[in-house]
């Protein structure tokens, strides 16, 4: 057990500054405790055994075309099998569809039936702040890309805020600024008020707002470790993320800058996974770390469950170090793990599973060997070798022997200097064999080529077999984001939900946004905890055209029906049966708002049981006619009182201006007439002293003596 004290290990406090309440760990001990941790963590490849890395370079190469682990003959063809590539090309597509082409991709599900309409525009907030207010597609492209080549994708979400100004306002005074003040608190309490005087006693007022926004990114998955037992990062006891950041950035985000200043440059060596990934030299480091604040660095953030402050409980703590867990940079104790896991094929009972590169490792190496094969054969065809009888060759044998060319004869002194040597021939068909271990790799991954739109015939024996085909591999990639969207996608979103709803308070602005197809303003900090949720998963883009098929036919079955029974209103289908076909019609052809094309008969206005008299009917057009036509008039004559008071308003603001200019110019004429007065008498001033007054004649001023 460690020492429950607030040193670290020289017996001298600890430069970072405490956070919450009393701890039972020092600063020195929790860095011994991540440290041991991160050490016998599996992810990073430092501390584990390295076959998880060995997997993520191996399926990096492999996507490239970079089959290293082959042996090549010197001559002899290097082409490479292209399988894992085409494989990821071809599955993205429908697995990205499934995503971004539905209305709701997660459902927040109510607590009660009170709880229905206030569920919903939780789904539709949260909704639009993963896909709207983030790069959504690119964090949920890279996430997924990573998880179907390195076993897994992560989603990393964090609170960003801060002050937004939103304009500037002139006072005359103080009483003014005050009120102006005042005003702004009672329509908008969450806004800031700083004032600034100025010259002349002029006062400037700064507006500003506190926002505050959830971000979301996708992180490399050879920058996150996990501990050796987790299944699940929502109950896992340790994780960490590895970054590579500037200085200022640190700072930014609320480091002590002596503290961030006082850490080494990163390490000019990348991780082997990032340096398979660089293909363009994104992160070549000839150039330097850099200088000041700029400098890159190396932090680690670590994710550890653990009863720090002696109550029975275990909390959640955030942990930033150095890159050797020797420098403690900040802690915080946190109500949950930001990040989702996404894995293709799950592995029962441990957090990393197979990929879609797992799978195609064996079936690439096989087709580049035949591949290779083919092209060999071809070549010694075209290029075979040749025996040459010395004595009875000539100097120019071996030279016309070497140019291989058309129509070149080749010199002997006799002949049959030369003769070809017998060579081994391919037994099989190798294209035969390549196809069979395409169909192979299919088998294994459920990712078909027909997929992207082959014929089926050129590959198979009937088009009704390859539909099958197509049928299955359609359910395995179904399954592959049905995975996805219960593990990841879920934790991404109940992540979300909750983080907005902690770091929410009445200080932040609160955010306009389009929910139940009206905008509002959200207010997350009045939201319930929420834990259980749908996560709806589409057909894809492989399985649109038949489910539009399909609704057609169930939409021209309706119409049968409808027309059978004589009306909507019949014992087989109503106008809600209608209603709810036509909104399924307008998902399968993409439409994401049906509600913009069909109106709900629950909400249309009821009809009348009978028809209305037509005398009756008669008499109130002519009074709703009457009605139209005074409605008419008064609006004339109001608009004529208007001009008029626009008119009267527009002459006295006139006489107002008139006389405010009169009284300027008379006012300015005034101070003229003093300043020349008083540059006369300063001038009679100057006489009288240059002048005795016995030699100097009276001086008259304005007509009278002096």
């Amino acid at each position: 057990m460690y020492e429950l004290d607030d040193t670290d290990a020289d017996g001298e406090a600890s430069a970072a500054p405490e956070a919450g309440p009393k701890l039972k760990y020092s600063d020195a001990d929790l860095l011994r405790l991540v440290d041991d941790e991160c050490q016998r963590s599996v992810g990073f490849g430092d501390g584990d055994t390295g076959e998880l890395q060995r997997v993520r370079i191996k399926a990096q190469e492999y996507r490239q075309g970079k089959i290293n682990d082959l042996p090549v003959m010197r001559g002899r063809s290097q082409a490479v099998d292209t399988t894992l590539g085409e494989a990821v090309d071809t599955v993205m597509p429908d697995v990205m569809e499934v995503f971004f082409g539905g209305d709701d991709v997660v459902t927040f599900q109510p607590n009660g039936p009170q709880d229905e309409g206030q569920a919903a525009e939780e789904t539709d907030a949260v909704t639009h702040v993963v896909f709207q207010a983030n790069e959504a597609f690119r964090a949920f492209h890279d996430a997924i890309q990573d998880a179907l080549l390195n076993r897994v994708g992560l989603f990393h979400w964090w609170w960003d805020e801060g002050d937004e100004t939103i304009g500037e306002f002139e006072a005359g005074g103080p009483a003014e600024a005050a009120a102006v003040g005042m005003l702004v608190q009672q329509q908008r309490p969450w806004a800031k008020v700083e004032t600034e005087e100025g010259d002349g006693g002029a006062i400037t007022l700064k507006l500003s707002e506190r926002r505050g926004r959830v971000c979301i990114k996708a992180v490399p998955s050879e920058d996150f470790t996990v501990a050796q037992d987790t299944i699940s990062l929502r109950d896992g006891t340790y994780c960490a993320l590895r970054e590579r950041v500037r200085i200022q950035e640190l700072i930014q985000r609320g480091i002590d800058p002596a503290l961030a200043r006082g850490l080494p440059d990163a390490s000019p060596d990348l991780d082997e996974v990032a340096q398979v990934r660089n293909e363009s030299g994104e992160d070549d480091r000839a150039g330097g770390a850099g200088v000041d604040d700029l400098r890159m660095v190396e932090i680690r953030t670590h994710y550890l469950r653990l009863d720090a402050d002696g109550d029975g409980e275990l909390e959640i703590w955030r942990i930033d170090t150095d890159a050797e867990q020797k420098v403690l940079l900040q802690k915080e104790q946190v109500s949950q793990v930001p990040f989702g896991a996404l894995t293709p094929y799950l592995n029962a009972h441990r957090f990393y599973g197979d990929g879609l590169a797992d799978k195609l490792f064996e079936v690439m190496r096989i087709k580049t060997v035949l591949l290779r094969m083919m092209l060999d054969s071809g070549f010694f065809a075209l290029n075979q070798r040749m025996e040459v009888a010395e004595e009875r060759a000539s100097e120019f044998t071996i030279s016309d022997l070497l140019n291989n060319a058309p129509n070149v004869p080749v010199r002997s002194r006799t002949g049959d200097a030369v003769r070809p040597l017998q060579a081994g021939q391919l037994g099989f068909d190798v294209f035969s064999a390549m196809e069979f271990m395409s169909v192979v790799a299919e088998q294994r991954s459920g990712v078909v080529r027909n997929a992207q739109g082959l014929n089926p015939d050129t590959l198979h024996d009937t088009a009704k077999g390859a539909m099958a085909l197509i049928t299955a591999a359609q359910k395995r990639v179904r399954m592959i984001c049905r995975v996805f969207a219960e593990t990841g996608v879920k934790d991404l979103f109940l992540g979300v939900h909750q983080m907005m709803r902690e770091y929410s308070s009445p200080d932040h602005a609160p955010e306009q946004m389009k929910v139940a197809r009206q905008w509002r303003e959200v207010r997350p900090a009045e939201w319930a905890q929420r834990a259980a949720v749908t996560v709806h998963v589409g057909v894809g883009s492989g399985g649109k055209e038949r489910e539009e098929q399909q609704q057609n036919g169930a939409l021209e079955l309706t119409r049968s029906v409808v027309e059978l029974q004589g009306g909507v209103e019949g014992p087989f289908v109503t106008a809600q049966n209608l209603y709810n076909r036509l909104k399924a019609y307008s998902r399968a052809i993409g439409e994401r708002d049906a509600d913009q094309y069909w109106s709900d008969p629950t909400q249309a206005p009821p009809a009348a049981a009978q028809k209305p008299d037509p005398e009756m009917a008669k008499a109130q057009a002519e009074l709703q006619l009457k009605q139209q036509e005074s409605a008419a008039q008064l609006q004339v004559e109001q608009q004529r009182m208007q001009n008029d008071m626009a008119l009267a308003r527009a002459k006295l603001a006139g006489e107002l201006q008139l006389k405010r200019e009169e009284m300027r110019q008379k006012l300015q004429l005034q101070r003229e007439q003093a300043a020349q007065e008083l540059e006369m008498r300063r001038q009679i001033a100057l006489v009288q002293a240059a002048n005795p007054p016995h030699s100097v004649d009276q001086v008259h001023v304005g007509g009278e003596a002096g």
